[in-house]
């Protein structure tokens, strides 16, 4: 129910709220005169180091224990560490020089089986490149030898059996295609082609000679060429250059006429490159390229994909062609004379080069796992996964593990002794080849296990054994000593909470004293017993000390007795930590000493134990922020404890005089205060007025003596105190600017503490105050203040409960889709709905969620808060039929359903379902506790003070009820 709350959250939810307000050193808003520590321009007491806020926290007395056990046991400790440390450092340098040794025997093999198997690769690519380029010259050599031998003069030049000369260099050098390309000069145009025709019979030798090798002629064409030299359509190259009509291919070609007399250098780029070649007088290679073009004209795809399935599996890199493996033009020059390279160029021999060919067969069966990426100089790279004698092509680009560039090996795939002029002509397409190894990390990963950890952890282990035997018993024989130590600490953090500092040392020493006397046997490093021991003997002098320069503070819960004793102790104690709680944080920044709470009385005083000056100053600064805090905190709590919370006020004392301090010794021994200024600042706090300062003379006579006049105030009239007769006594200001007397300042401060609570709900206390009612019975700003927290409160019970509906339900929310059907018709009116029997439902169980995980709906919320506040609106300030005592009934209501729902039967336990029936469905039903609730809050709604009201006002009332139903 809402009435129960647990103290602890709540006091902790506000502190955490205003723990950073306490701090606020600079110059706060209106809205923040309440939230913050009073700070004068000269409160040097945040900063300085010898009075400040930031002094030093309280000493850890568990800590303080272990020290004192830590110096009896030095010598033992420091061997130990010693001992420690060198069978750390012995473990240590074992293992990891085992794992090292382990670990770098590993690596030298996985280096070591990578440059074995890199070299490999490097021979291997190195004997391709040896084997393409004696193919290209032999084919060259060839075709020059054919014309000698057959005394034809070139261009003119055919070789029957050229297929025959194609396969076996296609076979020893990876080239896919192999094309002789005369060089015809224009003026030899014309016979050539009727050179052509008569000899274009090597086409169907050459088929001949495929077929023979079980390779279909079905799909090849039968026409023979056309009397032509074919051009490129888009040529911007004059008709008087060279010619190179495509003459003869192996293997030959899949239709003659768009092959065969096709001029190769009618491209432009088939130009230049033709010029690079002669310039070096070389075979060169070109860039990689899509040479799909081909496909169906000069290869058939099938034969195409074949070779390539030889080569590397391509469709398992998803391609979609063999062609989108790299494939590159490589162009070999044909001289007249055989062998003789300074002899005229008259023709050139065309490759296509499949680069898939020269990454197959590089290393045996079982060696997986190295990349290797070719490049050239025309800025492009391709990479490749070697497994075995297979390849796997990964893609385009330099894919390989960059973890291992250090570990490069490379390759040249070129002949060049002047490589720069090479590189030069890389804008003719000119291109050179190399390869690059590298291993991966699977490939690493081959060679690398767990060893070198599985032996650093069980030579660890061994030492860590050593270590655990050896230390085993020194644990037993510190065991019993940890005990004692253990329960003098906790003996000690609970004497820490009831003595200063000071006092707590003087304990331990007289302590010792006492112990060394009686406990001469014990040996050497033995614990002390309790220091508590000692209070209880009253041997020895005193602790006691006299401090002539001190200011007492009396705080006190005005109305306290009344209100506790219509709350729940759980409610009681919250307020009471919640506020002393706030009242203690103050107290620790200002460096003042918590004496005591007596009830709901707060002592605290300042000069002692550590003497200071500023004594006076110090306390009224303490009480103006005690006093700002508990108006804070009074608000935040009236909506979790009831609105008669607000009603609570606190009176405050002050008087400056010497006290005698110290411990009385004895049962429950403490740290006490004794002396006539105790008496005197308990009388300036139950003469006070609530929510106001009173000082003595003496304080005063000391705040205006440190140059704060301002801060001070006469009473009017003398005061008559019990043993003291007839004082004058002062209002300190509870305002920062101060005042000229005491009602005024303290008016001033509650203004100014209430300035933006007004101005942030002036809409809602507009909504609260009927519109029909005169100027005589409108609300002062209080009132309406306090209207406001009611309805607050009102709201935070009606929201709780709407959230066990919720849950009840099962819902993530409460809908309105239903309103419409609730609503009465036109022709009835509410009082035709009224029953006097309702059917209760049956037990449906608990609810299916967690009440407080459900958040509802701001719509809802807004439609709740307006609710509440139409309520409110509809009561009459009547005596006893106001928004206020139906709020004090709904409190009540609240707090009897508490104890519905947790009933106490003699004899009787009763399950939820009996429960259920016992209560009329109050424990298990969250729509009959809000029903409860609601009936509470409006029993008196539109009172006149006599009879009910009119019949309107009945009628709107019963409406108002209806449309929440």
């Amino acid at each position: 129910m809402p009435s129960k709350h647990d103290p602890a959250p709540a006091s902790m939810a506000f502190a955490e709220t205003t723990n950073k307000d306490m701090t606020t050193t600079g110059p706060p808003s209106d809205g923040d005169e309440e939230r913050s520590v009073f700070r004068d321009d000269d409160d040097s007491s945040l900063t300085d180091p010898e009075h400040g806020l930031l002094a030093e926290e309280d000493r850890d007395e568990i800590k303080e224990v272990r020290k004192l056990a830590k110096r009896e046991t030095r010598r033992v400790r420091i061997w130990k560490t010693i001992l420690l440390a060198v069978v750390t450092g012995a473990a240590t340098f074992v293992t990891i020089g085992a794992y090292n040794g382990v670990n770098d025997s590993e690596i030298k093999d996985y280096k070591s089986a990578y440059e074995q198997f890199s070299s490999t690769i490097k021979d291997a690519v190195q004997a391709h490149y040896s084997n393409h380029r004696l193919a290209m010259q032999s084919c060259s050599s060839s075709i020059s030898g054919a014309a000698i031998n057959n005394d034809e003069t070139f261009p003119m030049v055919t070789l029957k059996d050229f297929e025959v000369l194609g396969a076996s260099t296609r076979a020893n050098s990876g080239i896919e295609l192999l094309a002789w390309m005369p060089y015809v000069q224009p003026e030899q145009e014309s016979d050539w082609i009727s050179y052509s025709i008569e000899n274009q019979g090597w086409i169907n030798v050459s088929r001949d000679i495929i077929s023979r090798d079980g390779t279909s002629l079905a799909a090849y064409d039968d026409e023979g060429i056309l009397p032509m030299i074919y051009r490129n359509p888009n040529s911007t190259i004059p008709t008087s250059e060279l010619l190179a009509p495509i003459w003869q291919m192996s293997p030959p070609p899949f239709l003659s006429w768009p092959v065969v007399n096709l001029d190769w250098l009618s491209d432009e780029n088939e130009m230049q490159r033709q010029e690079a070649m002669t310039t070096l007088r070389h075979q060169v290679f070109m860039p990689v390229e899509d040479l799909s073009f081909m496909t169906g004209t000069a290869v058939n795809e099938a034969d195409h994909e074949a070779f390539h399935a030889r080569l590397v599996d391509w469709k398992r890199d998803e391609s979609t062609s063999a062609y989108d493996h790299p494939h590159s033009f490589a162009l070999g020059p044909v001289f007249e004379v055989v062998n003789d390279e300074q002899s005229d160029i008259v023709g050139q021999v065309t490759a296509v080069i499949a680069w898939d060919f020269y990454l197959v067969d590089l290393l045996p069966e079982g060696v997986d796992n190295i990349t290797v990426t070719i490049r050239n100089t025309c800025n492009q790279s391709f990479s490749y996964l070697i497994g075995g004698r297979s390849a796997f092509y990964i893609g385009p680009g330099d894919l390989h593990e960059e973890s291992y560039d250090n570990m490069e090996v490379s390759v040249d795939f070129y002949g060049f002794d002047d490589v720069e002029t090479v590189k030069q002509m890389s804008d003719q397409d000119v291109c050179l080849y190399s390869f690059h190894i590298y291993p991966t990390k699977a490939f690493e990963d081959e060679y690398r296990s767990n060893e070198p950890m599985v032996l650093a952890a069980l030579i660890g282990s061994a030492f860590l054994f050593m270590v655990v035997s050896f230390f085993m018993y020194d644990w037993f024989v510190q065991s019993r000593n940890n005990k004692v130590m253990t329960a003098a600490a906790s003996s000690n953090a609970i004497i820490s909470n009831m003595f200063p500092s000071q006092i707590r040392e003087r304990l331990l020493e007289v302590n010792k004293r006492r112990e060394q006397l009686k406990s001469s046997n014990l040996s050497k490093g033995a614990q002390k017993p309790l220091m508590v021991e000692s209070m209880h003997s009253h041997e020895g002098r005193p602790i006691a000390d006299f401090y002539p320069e001190n200011t007492i503070l009396f705080a006190d819960l005005v109305g306290f007795t009344a209100w506790s004793s219509v709350h729940e102790p759980a409610q009681v104690f919250e307020l009471l930590e919640t506020v002393y709680g706030e009242f203690d944080n103050l107290a620790r920044i200002r460096r003042v000493f918590k004496v005591e709470t007596v009830g709901d009385c707060y002592v605290a005083v300042s000069g002692l134990p550590e003497p200071r000056k500023d004594h006076a100053i110090v306390m009224a600064r303490f009480a103006r922020d005690c006093l700002s805090r508990f108006q804070a905190v009074i608000r935040h709590l009236e909506v979790m404890l009831g609105p008669d919370t607000a009603d609570l006020c606190m009176r405050f004392g002050l008087h400056s005089g010497p006290v005698t301090a110290g411990v009385l010794r004895g049962e429950r021994a403490r740290f006490q205060l004794f002396g006539d200024t105790m008496n005197t600042a308990s009388r300036m706090e139950s003469t006070g007025t609530p929510n106001m300062i009173q000082i003595s003379q003496d304080t005063a006579d000391l705040i205006v003596a440190a140059g704060k006049t301002s801060w001070v105030s006469p009473r009017e009239g003398k005061i008559v105190a019990k043993g003291k007769g007839e004082m004058q006594t002062f209002w300190l200001s509870a305002s920062r600017s101060g005042s000229s007397s005491g009602s005024s300042g303290i008016n001033a401060h509650r203004s100014s503490a209430s300035a933006t609570e007004m101005s942030s709900n002036e809409s809602e206390v507009e909504a609260v105050q009927d519109s029909g009612s005169t100027a005589a019975d409108e609300p002062n700003p209080g009132d309406a203040n306090r209207t406001k927290r009611l309805c607050q409160w009102n709201e935070e019970v009606m929201r709780n409960i709407l959230r066990q509906i919720v849950a009840q339900r099962g819902s993530s929310g409460l809908g309105n889709g239903g309103a419409s059907s609730l609503r009465p018709e036109p022709s009835r009116t509410p009082l035709d709905e009224v029953r006097e029997v309702i059917e209760l439902g049956q037990y449906s169980g608990p609810p299916n969620r967690d009440t407080d995980s459900i958040e509802l709906d701001n719509a809802i919320l807004e439609q709740l808060g307006s609710f509440v506040s139409t309520i409110a609106s509809m009561y009459k300030p009547n005596p006893f039929h106001s928004f206020e005592h139906a709020s004090h009934v709904t409190m009540a209501v609240v707090k009897l359903m508490s104890r519905v729902v947790n009933p106490k039967i003699e004899g009787r336990e009763l399950d939820a379902s009996s429960l259920h029936d016992y209560t009329f469905g109050i424990t298990s039903d969250p729509l009959i506790q809000f029903a409860c609730v609601f009936a509470a809050m409006v029993h008196d709604v539109d009172h006149p003070g006599g009879t009910f009201g009119s019949e309107a006002d009945t009628t709107y009332f019963i409406c108002t009820i209806h449309f929440l139903l």
